[in-house]
């Protein structure tokens, strides 16, 4: 969020690999490795950040469940 508390306009996109969440300041880019696995993310959709983390958020949540129930 900027200074006025507005959510600022810097693409995001979530990982379907890893499961994280990376942006870019760039307006266009011909590639966008995850920086956490380096799946390319390029045809992924964009996200703003409150989405980016919610999805971030759901996959971890469903991930603690799995291993609650595994245990």
């Amino acid at each position: 969020e900027d200074i006025a508390g507005k959510v600022t306009l810097v693409p995001w996109k979530f990982c379907p690999s890893c499961k994280e969440i990376s942006y870019s300041a760039a307006t266009h880019y011909e590639s966008w490795s995850c920086p956490h696995c380096g799946t390319e993310l390029k045809n992924e959709p964009e996200y703003d950040i409150r989405k980016a983390k919610a999805l971030r958020d759901q996959h971890r949540a469903q991930k603690s469940t799995q291993v609650a129930q595994e245990a």
